[in-house]
């Protein structure tokens, strides 16, 4: 039995304490979660004229620290723009010229459904608060938006409304991933991140399957790291069509977790396969446009090519183009594709839908219908990877 000397310890408590102290200053804990996130949203729009009521309980409209009007249930206002600054009417009534506006929910579940006038658009819901500011000549609009309700809606915006529920939970820590580590994307912008593929979708409130927020509330904090700690580049895109893609062949970095891995499950998938037919005239057009000399004699064994297995470039002759960028100036739905001519026409044999790297959405809904959980779809897209809770 060991016997503890007290008066020893007693001795030892504050350089004890002091050390703690020391390595916090060092080495910083983050012991404050991410509670709201701050989202520009219809990020895109130049937008000139919006109107906003409440969807759900009750809004302070404030210009600064100084009450402009109680927006209550059937109320209506308008804002437009003029001459950079926020012109806000009420149903009957001016209510004033203002360069910022914040819209504050002040009862215990708040949301707005907001509908662009010029351009028109439909109404989204978006819960929580929103701020309004003039932006040159457009109208800036930015959700402060509670973190989990953002979470479940880019899921939704991200995943649709019909997927399985381990899967919602799988999209979940993907998306809380990206948006903890792209917190200040647009922070010159006066915001976090953006509403749209830049960043992620979010269309708003996730209002049309509850599965989602219950799958966001399950998976709490978690987040995904790689193997030094470090959160991952948490991609992810429609169907890979049978193999996803190295990172290297997309974006300039290798990273371990984000390599090529064979993929079964999303074979029957509606992105699994498309096609497209070209000219053979236009194409060869375009590839004497992009350095491979169209003075060559040209025969359909050239201009074959095959995809068995994922590649980066496409091969004529001795001369090669990205993959990449003939899936960007064709608008082709991804890089796993195969060119057969067939007298003057091209028949380009696709397969898949987006970039290919990381999770392949349509086959993470397939192994959640075949009973996987969401932690073994994260493992089998990113390698090597770890799920922990990280406020």
């Amino acid at each position: 039995m060991q016997i503890v000397n007290k008066k020893s310890w007693f001795f030892r408590l504050p350089g004890l304490l002091l050390g703690v102290w020391i390595f916090t200053l060092f080495f910083p804990i983050n012991l404050q979660a991410q509670t709201h996130y701050s989202i520009g949203i219809f990020h895109q729009q130049s937008i000139k004229m919006l109107m906003i009521t409440p969807h759900e309980g009750e809004y302070k409209i404030k210009s600064a620290d100084s009450l402009v009007y109680t927006l209550r249930t059937n109320d209506i206002v308008n804002i437009s723009i003029s001459d950079g600054f926020l012109q806000l009417r009420g149903i009957d009534s001016f209510l004033g010229a203002f360069q910022e506006l914040s819209i504050e929910g002040h009862l215990s579940k708040n949301s707005l459904r907001v509908k662009l006038v010029i351009p028109g658009k439909d109404a989204r819901i978006y819960p929580d608060n929103m701020r309004v500011f003039a932006k040159e000549k457009s109208i800036q609009l930015v959700n402060r938006v509670g973190a989990q309700a953002y979470i479940a809606g880019v899921v939704e915006s991200e995943g649709g409304p019909s997927a399985p529920f381990e899967y919602y939970k799988a999209q979940a820590l993907l998306c809380r991933t990206y948006a903890q580590g792209h917190l200040h994307k647009h922070r010159e912008e006066g915001f976090q991140l953006c509403d749209g593929v830049h960043c992620q979708a979010y269309h708003g409130k996730a209002t049309h399957n509850d599965l989602i927020p219950l799958a966001v509330e399950e998976t709490g904090s978690e987040v995904i790291i790689d193997d030094s700690g470090k959160l991952i580049t948490a991609a992810y895109h429609s169907n890979c069509g049978g193999q996803t893609v190295n990172s290297e062949h997309v974006w300039v970095q290798a990273l371990p977790y984000l390599q090529s891995i064979d993929e079964h499950y999303c074979l029957s998938s509606p992105n699994a396969r498309w096609e497209k037919e070209v000219s053979l005239s236009e194409w060869v057009e375009y590839l004497g446009q992009h350095g491979i000399d169209p003075s060559q004699e040209w025969s359909k064994e050239n201009l074959a090519f095959v995809q068995k297995e994922r590649r980066q470039f496409y091969v004529v002759a001795d001369d090669s183009l990205e993959l990449k960028k003939l899936r960007s100036d064709w608008k082709l739905k991804s890089t796993y594709f195969s060119v057969i001519p067939v007298e003057e026409i091209l028949f380009i044999d696709g397969k898949g839908y987006g970039h290919g790297v990381g999770m392949c959405q349509e086959g993470a809904m397939s192994m959640a219908r075949n009973a996987y959980d969401y932690r073994e779809i994260i493992h089998h897209y990113y390698q090597g990877v770890k799920i922990v809770s990280r406020p």
